[in-house]
């Protein structure tokens, strides 16, 4: 029974109260004897791993430190718990392996010293464009001496062939002068040919009107009076006579020269050919009759030389380019391996800390040393001793001082019983609930039962209840309160 709020509990309402402050399997062992043994293998492990748990380990500033450079986040965390360590030194562990792997495949990178004094390549390069600029003025520099000497060989040539067409274009002077007598007759010309063009209307106007006289003969052709035909034919046919007589005369003074605008063009030609065989003349008198090519051997000698240095400072712009992507290289791989040998560094740190010799021997040492002494301050007692694995939470029991060991469930049923009673006892005292239920403490009989009362008194604990069926009265130890219990009528009463 236990009391809550001044109330007393028994029974199942009591393992409720305690089951809120305790693991209930934790309860069930120490109050059931025997209760360990029954469970399996794997219940076993779990209830001594909650049994043993340690509390969750602070994660120290070196840790915090190493974490960064190890690529391992604790998310705000400050305490893990052991599995937590556990699972961070197998990833260390692991970390660490990858990163010596790594190291051993990436070797000693080969040293490419610095070149402190040697240009860079982008000044090499810089120096390549001066050059080459320098070389493409001279190249336009050479084009432009050729280009003009060219151009003034082109128009010596194009003023000969003009001055040739302007002289098969000017006139002699026989030429000039018919031209310009006929220019000089251009009105007389120019008055024959209407007075021509107006004579030939007339006979045509006149041969019409003797056609129209002969349809109508005896009738004028124009009033219709009556006219005598032959007489008015005979003056059309005079009329036509003295004006074609006149027409020979006119015919060979136009016919004597050619038309006017054509005269006028050639003039103009004329004109213009005189002129322009007196400037060329006076432009080809004044220009060289051969001139010869411009010398540019000076300039071809700086441009052969700048391209041969251009092309040895392609080289070396090649050559700086490979150094320095050389050098990028090897100090890339320096600050690649220099990371991996921080990380390893680092992964080595945390694995060492999260080991079974680092935190995780700080975390379960004490628990467990404390559990096992607690276990052995009984069995000692009753001429037994066991032993924990740490790392797997095996229990061996044997006898004491240290014989043959055991598994617990290789003992005989009284050893086995001694074993559940230290076993409930290390539970009550690590767990902190401070008392135990005994029952079958009858397995037990003679010596051994006077020492395991001795061991229970000695244990420590703030209430132990034994339970033992007796057929006489045994002396306890004064600390020990005895209720006789008997049935009566099918109650259980206090004797």
């Amino acid at each position: 029974m236990i009391t809550q709020n001044g109330q007393g509990l028994i029974g199942k309402p009591a393992d409720e109260v305690l089951g809120t402050f305790f693991e209930k399997n934790l309860v069930s062992a120490a109050l059931r004897a025997g209760r360990f043994l029954q469970l399996s293998k794997d219940a076993q492990a779990e209830l001594l791993g909650d049994l043993l748990r340690p509390e969750a380990a602070a994660i120290p500033t070196e840790i915090h430190q190493a974490a960064v450079p190890a690529e391992v986040f604790f998310s705000g965390a400050t305490a893990l718990d052991l599995d937590s360590v556990r699972n961070l030194e197998a990833a260390m562990i692991k970390k660490r392996a990858e990163c010596t792997a790594t190291l051993r495949e990436l070797g000693e990178p080969i040293e490419i010293p610095a070149r402190p004094d040697v240009p860079t390549a982008f000044q090499c390069q810089r120096r390549l464009d001066d050059l080459r600029m320098k070389q493409n003025s001279l190249v336009r520099e050479k084009e432009a001496l050729l280009n003009k000497w060219q151009e003034s060989q082109s128009k010596a040539r194009a003023d000969l062939e003009r001055l040739q067409r302007a002289r098969a274009e000017a006139l002699d002077l026989k030429g000039e002068a018919a031209l310009m007598e006929a220019l000089e007759k251009e009105v007389e010309v120019t008055k024959a040919e209407e007075t021509l063009s107006r004579l030939r209307f007339e006979i045509a106007d006149l041969e019409g009107q003797i056609k129209n006289a002969e349809k109508k003969a005896g009738k004028c052709p124009t009033c219709g009076h009556e006219v005598d035909s032959d007489d008015l034919v005979g003056r059309y046919k005079e009329g036509i006579s003295a004006r074609k007589s006149r027409i020979p005369t006119l015919e060979s003074l136009v016919g004597k020269y050619e038309p006017m605008h054509v005269i006028k063009e050639k003039l103009r030609k004329h004109r213009e050919a005189v002129s322009d065989i007196v400037r060329l003349e006076k432009v080809l008198s004044e220009t060289p009759a051969e001139v010869p090519e411009p010398d540019t051997t000076s300039i071809d000698g700086e441009i052969a030389d700048l391209e041969g240095r251009m092309q040895k400072g392609q080289q070396i712009v090649a050559e700086t380019a490979k150094y320095e992507a050389d050098r990028a290289h090897y100090l890339a791989q320096v600050e690649k391996k220099k990371a991996l040998e921080a990380k390893r560094e680092a992964c080595d740190t945390i694995a060492k800390w999260a080991g079974p010799t680092g935190v995780q021997t700080q975390m379960m040492g004490d628990k467990i040393g404390v559990f096992k002494g607690a276990v052995n301050d009984v069995m000692h007692k009753l001429g037994y001793d066991i032993q924990i694995e740490e790392t797997s939470g095996l229990i061996l029991v044997g006898r004491f001082p240290i014989g043959t060991q055991f598994r617990p469930s290789e003992l005989s049923e009284s050893e086995q019983w001694r074993f559940s009673v230290a076993f409930q006892v290390a539970i009550a005292k690590v767990s902190g609930l401070g008392f135990v239920v005994l029952d079958r403490a009858d397995v037990l009989v003679g010596e051994n039962r006077g020492r395991f009362m001795q061991a229970v008194v000695d244990a420590g604990l703030d209430q132990v209840f034994v339970l033992a069926s007796i057929d006489r009265k045994v002396d306890f130890p004064p600390e020990i309160t005895v209720f006789d219990l008997e049935l009566e009528e099918g109650r259980t009463i206090v004797a």
